[in-house]
């Protein structure tokens, strides 16, 4: 990957680890800067001045370390409207995955990126040479970056590293995932993720096909009978990606509860209350 160059010469990418960055010279824009100090300073080393900074979205790994850029540069910060308050006030995030005040176990720099960034609506027309793509899904205000036939897709589209890992993807609405995805697929050749190893068309099939089989664990678990709905959410998880942490147990919660949602929104299973827990089945009238 480090030897893959960008179509447009006027983007550099910049590769630390397994995340990937993009930097504009002329601009002098970086896109992107990870979750702390450490890595944006490796990025410092390898670009040139830093005016502009994009953050693609309001999760902490991608704007983490923005303070210390602050500090080192006389920055303008821009994202979408959807991701400013996640910037004001990043107890939101946490606090998404959790469904109300979130315990200690989330308050870990993963979850909790710098509070107060003043950022402002990224508008094309101050950058007139670059397309920005809205990408929603994994978080409400997304956006890619792009380059002729390449895509910045952020983490709209995960590496091949990253499926093999955590196959339960985390998107806050899985079913806009998937329509961001099957818009670029046949605009682009090439998708640069966030994360993860630069990919093809297939590489965005393989991310669809992990959405829908989160849909489809769900609902053949749902054929079997009415099932509590923390019941359904522990039985899909163990089978497609074990929760190790209570980290990871939230956001594979919070990705689930996106899925269901879905599911419900379009007609294919009923959420019932009874006796003050909740069920979810089928909706025979649908299936």
């Amino acid at each position: 990957m480090e030897n893959f160059v960008l179509p447009q010469q006027s983007w550099k990418l910049i590769v630390v680890g397994s995340q990937n960055f993009l930097y504009h010279p002329t601009y002098q824009i970086l896109v992107d800067c990870g979750i702390g100090k450490d890595l944006a300073q490796k990025l410092v080393q390898q670009c040139g001045p830093i005016n502009n900074f994009f953050i693609s979205h309001s999760h902490a790994d991608h704007y983490g370390g923005v303070k210390y850029l602050q500090k080192k540069f006389n920055l303008s910060i821009y994202t979408s409207l959807q991701e400013i308050p996640f910037l004001i006030n990043p107890d939101l995030e946490p606090a998404l995955l959790f469904g109300g005040y979130y315990p200690a176990s989330l308050s870990n720099r993963w979850l909790l990126g710098p509070r107060n960034i003043a950022a402002q609506v990224v508008d094309e027309t101050q950058f007139p040479s670059i397309q920005l793509i809205p990408l929603p899904g994994h978080t409400p205000g997304l956006f890619g970056i792009a380059l002729e036939g390449v895509l910045f897709t952020s983490d709209a589209f995960f590496g091949t590293e990253i499926l093999d890992k955590y196959p339960l993807l985390y998107h806050y609405n899985p079913e806009i995932a998937q329509k961001s995805l099957l818009t670029i697929r046949d605009k682009y050749e090439t998708f640069i993720p966030a994360h993860g190893s630069i990919g093809k068309k297939a590489d965005i099939d393989r991310n669809l096909a992990c959405i829908e089989l989160v849909f489809h664990r769900i609902l053949d678990f749902l054929r079997n009978g009415t099932i509590e709905w923390d019941s359904l959410i522990a039985r899909v998880s163990n089978v497609i990606s074990p929760a190790k942490t209570l980290e990871n147990y939230y956001l594979n919660r919070s990705a689930l509860c996106g899925y269901i949602s879905a599911l419900e929104r379009r007609g294919e299973i009923n959420i019932v209350l009874d006796e003050g827990r909740i069920f979810l089945q089928i909706n025979h009238d649908i299936a």
